[in-house]
């Protein structure tokens, strides 16, 4: 069926299929369906493509919402991008090809970068100005690091609460100093038995800060 627009085609079989509106569709699927727009081909039985201009579906139950798009297996839906208000909720393995970030509320920076660069796995935790916290799965030999500007350290500690969020009952167990100053250790051991004294300092006075 092609319910109005122009130089829309209907061919093969075309079973209880429908074009609804649009230019230049060319529908040959079974039980599909052509929304509006323009240029788009539908070959694939019980699949849509919803507007959108020059948009390919040849695969069965896919589905395409946008423009330039051409399906590439069966079973999916393909969109430019998405952009989802409420929550949402995913069942099943959840692939991401290459990258992963989780932004901040105004969607103005990236606070968590989680990447593939073809060979390992990348984790990255932002701090506002750097990426604070590196961990890489680099062979069988994982890193796990900071940037070591000025102040820079890498902290192990036992939260006072299960947020995260600072608390006065924080306790700092271990501590890496990237870039100690004159009589800074490299490495500082914390015992909070002993009310926080200090257990164990460790000093490299023969490495050159990087």
């Amino acid at each position: 069926t092609i319910g109005g627009g122009i130089r829309n085609a209907i061919s093969g079989t075309g079973c209880f299929t429908v074009v609804a509106g649009g230019r230049c569709a060319a529908v040959s699927g079974d039980y599909s369906g052509v929304l509006g727009g323009c240029e788009n081909t539908m070959t694939g039985n019980y699949s849509s493509i919803v507007g959108g201009c020059l948009n390919i579906n040849g695969f069965t139950n896919s589905h395409i919402i946008g423009s330039n798009i051409t399906a590439d297996k069966a079973n999916y839906t393909f969109v430019n991008n998405l952009d989802n208000a409420g929550a949402s909720f995913l069942r099943g393995e959840t692939q991401v090809k290459d990258d992963l970030f989780v932004m901040n509320t105004a969607m103005s920076a990236k606070h968590v970068h989680l990447e593939s660069n073809g060979t390992e796995g990348t984790l990255k935790l932002n701090n506002g100005s750097n990426w604070g916290l590196i961990a890489r799965g680099a062979g069988n030999t994982p890193h796990l690091g900071g940037y070591y500007g000025t102040g820079g350290n890498l902290t192990i500690r036992g939260y006072g609460n299960n947020s995260g969020n600072t608390n006065g009952n924080d306790k700092d167990i271990m501590k890496f100093v990237f870039t100690p100053s004159s009589n800074q250790p490299h490495v500082e051991i914390t015992d909070h038995k002993t009310g926080g004294t200090e257990a164990l300092r460790i000093s490299f006075p023969n490495i050159a800060n990087p």
